[in-house]
């Protein structure tokens, strides 16, 4: 039996694999339609795979289940490197679903949770992040953020760390019709504002995004012996 997915013309096939090692190899050689959803995800590591593909109709319907056993991954939403993912992802044809997809970073858990309909034409739904702790404030981090939220939070020039408490992006028929909602945590930093240059240490408070406008709540900090807050 050929493993070229355009040989399937017409028909439909049921595959089951253990153990498999996903990667950009192994995503190359899949239908176009399945390779597009799982780079969003840009995975690398040990899976369960359950697939489903038929070719009967006009269009091609399939259903893959990926059971996330030690995975490493980048989310498209959140490029921020990830590892010993676990959680189960499921492709369909007209949707992607992530169900308590959970990984690590410096000691961190992240967790991901996501229901999205027709995602490459009109996407509709939602994707959510969390972290069950702070990490450092590092390059690294801030080139994950958009470009956006990497030039507000780069004008605040943060050191420390600093915790995703919770992010939910919400689609509504398109990729540029996107809400946001990011809510951050600094603890024990110090920032240096570009635009106010009083540098403040011992910072603690949160960052929150609601769509394109950036907060300020319960920022306190020291300079010198002063006392300063902000909200």
């Amino acid at each position: 039996m050929s493993t070229n997915a355009a040989d399937l013309t017409q028909g439909s096939l049921q595959l089951v694999a253990d153990n498999l090692r996903v990667d950009e190899h192994l995503i190359s050689g899949m239908p176009s339609d399945i390779a597009k959803q799982l780079r969003k995800f840009n995975p690398e590591g040990n899976t369960r795979i359950e697939l489903a593909y038929n070719t009967s109709n006009e269009a091609a319907e399939y259903e893959l289940t990926a059971h996330l056993l030690d995975v490493s991954v980048q989310l498209s939403t959140f490029p921020y490197p990830l590892s010993h993912g676990q959680g189960v992802v499921k492709i369909r044809h007209d949707s992607v679903e992530v169900n308590r997809f959970r990984a690590k970073s410096h000691g961190r858990t992240f967790t991901v949770n996501a229901n999205v309909k027709h995602p490459i034409l009109k996407p509709t739904g939602w994707v959510e992040l969390s972290s069950d702790g702070p990490i450092p404030i590092d390059a690294q981090l801030l080139n994950a953020l958009g470009s956006k939220t990497r030039e507000f939070v780069s004008k605040l020039q943060p050191n420390g760390m600093l915790q995703l408490q919770s992010a939910r992006y919400e689609y509504h028929g398109s990729a540029q019709d996107l809400k946001r909602f990011i809510a951050l945590e600094l603890q024990q930093g110090s920032i240096l504002y570009k635009k106010f240059p009083y540098p403040l240490h011992r910072v603690h408070g949160k960052v929150i995004c609601e769509d394109h406008v950036w907060t300020l709540r319960d920022m306190t900090g020291y300079n010198g012996r002063a006392f300063i807050q902000c909200n």
